[in-house]
């Protein structure tokens, strides 16, 4: 591995860490004032595509570590989309299987990433972003399959597991931290699992408490697989309010 020269053993050493951040560009035409520097963080620079490389891998890992995985086992999650991409494709470079089980109305190009990734889909009638207390919604039938077929199947359950906070903890956290230079005032984040806005923001403000972190939600009704607005949020354990200071 050689970030420098961008030469790779595998695709897993493209994953980002302080020393392999993804890009931060400035945005220019729509900062409210040229002395509020604002950046965006370039998220679809891993090597799957999205920000949810990093909990996928961090989940995937703990299971690896556990013994949860292999030998036959492989995964099943529910997912409306990037997340289930991210672990299809890295389970599978792994030598894994996943089973993901899809809410009908998540886009079409979703599905075929998630095949082109490598996963089984089972689609199923649920909300566009998978929802809880639903007896037949995806994440129930995906805990029913884990519990159901314990040997054939482990679940990492991103909406509960707590290595998709520590995931940011340990990447997305400390990048922004080494690429502001320690100078990061307000950090803007949108809302879906959680972990993302609960992982940065426990690293940011444990660097510097007086950093506002300010969530992102989307408009009820809303049609953006994975994203949800504070009434969406009961589907996720991940949330931490004191961690938000304002939505």
């Amino acid at each position: 591995m050689n970030h420098q020269t961008r030469v790779y053993n595998d695709v897993f050493e493209l994953l980002p860490s302080e020393e392999n951040p993804t890009p931060m560009v400035r945005i220019n035409k729509m900062s409210p004032s040229p002395e509020f520097p604002l950046f965006a963080k370039l998220e679809w620079y891993n090597p799957f595509g999205s920000v949810k490389d990093r909990a996928a891998w961090q989940m995937l890992r703990e299971l690896e570590e556990k013994g949860e995985v292999g030998n036959g086992r492989g995964l099943v999650e529910p997912t409306s989309g990037n997340t289930g991409i991210s672990l299809a494709a890295m389970a599978r470079a792994r030598g894994y299987h996943l089973r993901a089980v899809v809410p009908n109305k998540v886009p079409l190009e979703k599905k075929v990433l998630l095949k082109i990734a490598g996963a089984d889909l089972e689609v199923v009638n649920d909300a566009l972003c998978p929802a809880p207390g639903l007896g037949d919604g995806s994440i129930n039938l995906a805990k029913s399959h884990a519990k159901a077929q314990a040997k054939k199947y482990a679940m990492p359950n991103q909406y509960e597991n707590e290595q998709n906070v520590q995931a940011h903890v340990r990447t997305t956290g400390p990048e922004i931290w080494r690429q502001t230079e320690g100078k990061i005032t307000h950090l803007f984040v949108s809302l879906g699992t959680c972990g993302t806005v609960s992982g940065t923001s426990r690293f940011l403000k444990g660097k510097n408490p007086n950093v506002k972190v300010v969530a992102v939600q989307p408009t009820e009704g809303h049609d953006v697989p994975g994203l949800r607005n504070v009434s969406q949020l009961g589907v996720s354990k991940l949330f931490d309010s004191s961690l938000v200071d304002d939505i």
